[in-house]
Formats: C-alpha cells, sequence, structure tokens
C-alpha cells in the first residue's frame, strides 16, 4: 500500500507590494493552522517517510511548521520548483519517482493542481481544497510506478475549519 497525504498550503497574505508570488509568505493565521494541522496528523498517527514541496516561500514554510509539529527532522523535506503551480499530472509524475522504500509521502503545494491531483487520480470528482486542507489517498499497489490515473481512493479528508 502506497499513502499520498496531499496539502495545500496555508493561509497567505496578499500584498500590493512588489513581492513576487513565489516569495509571499504566510499570514499568522496560516502559521496557526499550520502548526494545528500538524499536530491533529501526528494525533491520528498520519506520518510521511517523505515530504515534497514546492518551492515556493508559503509551500517551504507550511512544510516546515508540519514537520515540526510532527516531530520529524527537516531533512525529511524536499523542494522542488517543479512542484510551484504544477498541474496535476505533473504532481504524479513526481510521486511516481518516489524512492520506492517509502509507502507514506507527503506533497504540499498550489490550487487548482493539487485538487486537480486528488480528482485524477481517485474516482474524478470535482474536489476544491482550500488552504491547510489534507486529501489522504491511498494507492493498493507496491510501486509508486504503479499509481495511475483512476487507481487510488480518498481515505480521509480534513478540511481547515
Amino acid at each position: 500500500m502506497k499513502i499520498v497525504i496531499v496539502v495545500r498550503h496555508a493561509k497567505t497574505a496578499w500584498s500590493e507590494s512588489e513581492i513576487k508570488d513565489h516569495e509571499r509568505v504566510l499570514e499568522p493565521q496560516g502559521v496557526l493552522d499550520a502548526e494545528k494541522l500538524g499536530q491533529l496528523l501526528l494525533q491520528e498517527a498520519i506520518i510521511p517517510d517523505v515530504v515534497l514541496s514546492s518551492s515556493a516561500v508559503r509551500a517551504s514554510k507550511t512544510a516546515a511548521i508540519i514537520v515540526a509539529n510532527l516531530g520529524l527532522s527537516n531533512a525529511i523535506i524536499h523542494r522542488d520548483d517543479i512542484l510551484y503551480n504544477a498541474t496535476a499530472e505533473t504532481i504524479l509524475s513526481v510521486i511516481q519517482s518516489v524512492d520506492p522504500l517509502k509507502n507514506k509521502v507527503m506533497v504540499i503545494a498550489h490550487n487548482p493542481g493539487i485538487s486537480n491531483f486528488v480528482s485524477l487520480v481517485t474516482d474524478g470528482s470535482s474536489i476544491s481544497m482550500g488552504t491547510c486542507d489534507v486529501a489522504v489517498v491511498g494507492f493498493e499497489v507496491d510501486s509508486w510506478r504503479s499509481c495511475l490515473p483512476g487507481t487510488g481512493f480518498l481515505s480521509r479528508y480534513i478540511e481547515n475549519y
């Protein structure tokens, strides 16, 4: 069994300034939401072997906060430019290349790609993930390469409320 813990980055502040989208930071509520999410994931024993994060500041910071609240080392976080505003297909491709010895992967990225990914690999139902929402998708396979469109199932959805 392979499990993907899909997370949309925490809430960010929109600014009128010259800050580029890639450099946007979390707002204080986003930091609190990410901390709360990490604690909830720990409580529910939803703990990744590896974390794949978009290189955007807001996603990277969300990853760092969640990992800290899980009591894990930042060394499990792998930031990748390809996950910045990635399509569902790109996210799937990245997951298919994960070390086969890893069974639980967390992906922290952006909409619409992250929501479309969950729809792509499950039954195709439309889903719209809010900030700090989590979808846990299971695949009854032994290899990440066997994770294909429509082969996963949504085992848990955690809404940031």
